[in-house]
């Protein structure tokens, strides 16, 4: 999974560039050729610095958020096992729910000012407003400041709230179901070993991961490019801004521009993420394979191996 965010980070990178900025009537151009003579031109100028702006930062807040949810998970678990009212088990789920929830209020100031880094440059749309890191400090706390008050709070905080807690349940559901019917699949091959390990485990786990991701950005495009329009509303990057009133009028606007396909810019550049996804699982596959030859005994003193092998084990467990 380390290795499909380092290697379609660019291709990321780029293709929220073509979501985020307004240009109209942008699916014509928005080929496959284009996006990769984008990639190319943005590593002739700008280096490989400049394919990976604000790497590590989508890792850094999923980090956040995951450690997070572990704590409060534990801390409602271990309130709610010691009562018996219903009352206050469902009190006690709902507040672990809510506490949830207002981890998005850091996260979000985060997730925009790295959506900026990836669209920024000087162009005749966009102009660079962070240039080291004390700038992103200062708009991090200037965005986290719009959360004193209600009527501060940004226009595209609560759909991106909701779009995460949609797209979170969705990858799991995809990486459940298709974990499944791969170990079913399995179980039916003739070649499947009564004891499970962890190499046997370790494809279908990255295969699973890299298509539900794949399949779960595939749906949330078109809301995708919505959010990013309300994130960069506002923020000072592009030279004429935007107004939206919201999620619904800019999805109006957005129609209103080009029908259904004004919710796809760069779509080429989507079909390059989705194809370099395909080679990371690839190179997966040949990987555990390589893994499991190297592994398996396959040599002249297979015997010998395995009679080493229990002698080991059965070692192990006296000792």
């Amino acid at each position: 999974m380390v290795a499909n965010y380092t290697l379609c980070f660019p291709i990321v990178a780029a293709r929220h560039s073509l979501q985020a900025l307004p240009v109209k009537n942008s699916f014509e151009r928005d080929t496959p050729r284009y996006g990769a003579m984008k990639l190319y031109y943005t590593y002739k100028y700008g280096g490989i610095r400049r394919l990976y702006p604000g790497f590590g930062l989508g890792l850094l807040g999923q980090s956040i958020s995951a450690s997070y949810e572990s704590i409060i998970g534990q801390i409602t678990s271990s309130l709610t096992t010691k009562q018996t009212n219903f009352l206050l088990y469902a009190a006690a789920k709902a507040v672990g729910k809510l506490l949830t929830l207002l981890m998005n209020v850091p996260l979000y100031p985060l997730y925009r000012n790295a959506l900026i880094l990836r669209i920024q440059s000087d162009s005749s749309i966009s102009r660079i407003i962070i240039r080291d890191r004390h700038d992103f400090i200062r708009a991090y706390k200037q965005n986290l400041s719009d959360f004193r008050s209600l009527r501060t709070v940004p226009i595209g905080f609560l759909p991106s709230c909701i779009l995460n807690i949609l797209t979170e349940n969705l990858l799991v559901y995809i990486y459940k179901y298709s974990f499944k019917l791969f170990m079913e699949e399995s179980k039916r091959s003739d070649t499947a070993k009564k004891e499970a390990t962890v190499l046997h485990t370790f494809y279908p786990e990255i295969a699973c991961g890299v298509m539900s991701s794949i399949v779960t950005r595939t749906i949330s495009y078109p809301v995708d490019t919505i959010l990013f329009k309300l994130m960069v509303q506002d923020s000072g990057v592009l030279k004429v801004n935007t107004y939206y009133s919201g999620f619904f009028d800019c999805v109006r606007k957005t129609y209103a521009e080009g029908g259904w396909k004004a919710f796809y810019p760069g779509w080429g550049i989507g079909l390059l993420e989705i194809t370099m996804g395909y080679f990371v699982l690839e190179a997966s596959w040949l990987a555990y394979r390589l893994t499991y030859w190297c592994l398996s005994p396959n040599h002249d003193d297979d015997q010998n191996m395995r009679t080493v092998k229990k002698a080991r084990k059965l070692q192990e467990r006296l000792l």
